[in-house]
């Protein structure tokens, strides 16, 4: 009967990881010189088949605004309102675009954010520093900062795979990234140019939580396009083309509900200790 138990549960989640995921993305305004403006859409898609949703534009107090560093933690949506002053940490209304602020950075532009155990972990383009803002207790907002080793572009996102590690788009490179210490290394880069005859430029970026590995792009050069990777080969392949054609992005940001562990490497336990059952 436990043997039987246990299969069920590892078909159960396999059948579960072959399932499409909820992607949640921002796109805001090109601007000319400078990287993005408002107003910024609001959209969702599903991660298996790029089926897309055109949800709301983002308003704050009833004004348009440019909003970037989306992050979801299953109930609720974040992401940064950049004003040239400073970044606004808001909430999200998943339905309407309506943002609710909950606390102000002065001096940073946020344009990348995930949520891990709790944790809100952002990019700021102008200090270069990975930030690290507790979630749990969402009346304190406790920041704290680590300098990278490095600059890096106002084009970038960050998620963490499902083995934990924390990777970072930047253009058209990926990156690890160790939260603690700041430092990143590249680990790959796509270098096959576009019809356009330019590289990638990936503002959005998020692990596909149905499948190790699988990462999903939003490419702002051009066309803004859906792109899938296996990571960490850096092999695009097309998942959604021209995403809200009606505009030019300026930036744009990803999300997707984190996972404490992948179902993925969930089965790949239970198959385990079926093999030794048997044995």
């Amino acid at each position: 009967m436990k043997a039987f138990t246990m299969i069920a549960l590892a078909v159960g989640l396999a059948a579960i990881a072959q399932g499409g995921n909820t992607i949640y993305g921002l796109k805001s305004t090109a601007a000319g010189a400078i990287p993005s403006t408002a107003p910024t859409r609001l959209f969702s898609f599903d991660g298996s088949t790029g089926a897309f949703t055109d949800i709301a534009w983002v308003t704050y107090n009833g004004n348009s605004v440019d909003a970037d560093a989306l992050a979801y933690d299953g109930g609720r949506l974040y992401a940064f309102l950049l004003d040239g002053t400073g970044s606004r940490l808001v909430t999200i209304d998943q339905a309407t675009g309506t943002a609710s602020s909950l606390a102000f950075y002065q001096g940073t532009a946020m344009r990348g954010a995930t949520i891990r155990n709790g944790n809100l972990y952002a990019l700021d383009v102008i200090s270069g520093s990975a930030w690290n803002i507790a979630t749990i207790n969402l009346s304190t907002f406790g920041l704290t900062s680590v300098g990278l080793n490095t600059t890096i572009a106002n084009g970038c996102d960050l998620d963490f795979d499902a083995q934990g590690v924390l990777w970072v788009a930047e253009s058209n490179a990926f990156l690890h990234l160790d939260p603690l210490t700041g430092v990143m290394n590249g680990i790959s880069a796509d270098n096959v140019v576009e019809e356009s005859q330019n590289f990638v430029f990936n503002a959005g970026f998020v692990f596909d939580e149905t499948t190790p590995g699988r990462a999903i792009t939003m490419d702002v050069n051009m066309n803004d396009d859906l792109y899938t990777y296996l990571l960490p080969a850096p092999v695009r392949s097309s998942l959604t083309p021209n995403i809200l054609g009606s505009f030019n992005a300026g930036r744009g940001d990803l999300a997707a509900v984190p996972e404490p562990m992948s179902l993925a490497v969930l089965g790949l336990g239970l198959a385990t200790l079926l093999r030794r059952r048997r044995s």
